[in-house]
């Protein structure tokens, strides 16, 4: 899956300047709440048009998990 445009994506969800790499936890790093987080999935499987699926993103906390977990898809 493309990593610039799923950073790309995490960015429009974060209310404040900072920077987002694989290490950033979406909670602690970059604020988001899990609402946010159904959202952020909702968005990208409709730009990637992917289906992906919930329960592979159980105990995901970083920016780098999930993108390895949405590529396991």
């Amino acid at each position: 899956m493309e990593k610039n445009i799923i950073f790309k994506i995490i960015k429009e969800f974060i209310l404040t300047e900072v920077e987002v790499n694989e290490n950033s936890d979406f909670y602690y790093d970059l604020g988001l709440s899990s609402l946010d987080m159904i959202n952020l999935i909702f968005k990208i499987e409709k730009e990637l048009n992917v289906n992906i699926r919930l329960e592979n993103l159980f105990g995901v906390r970083t920016v780098g998990e999930f993108i390895n977990a949405i590529n396991n898809v």
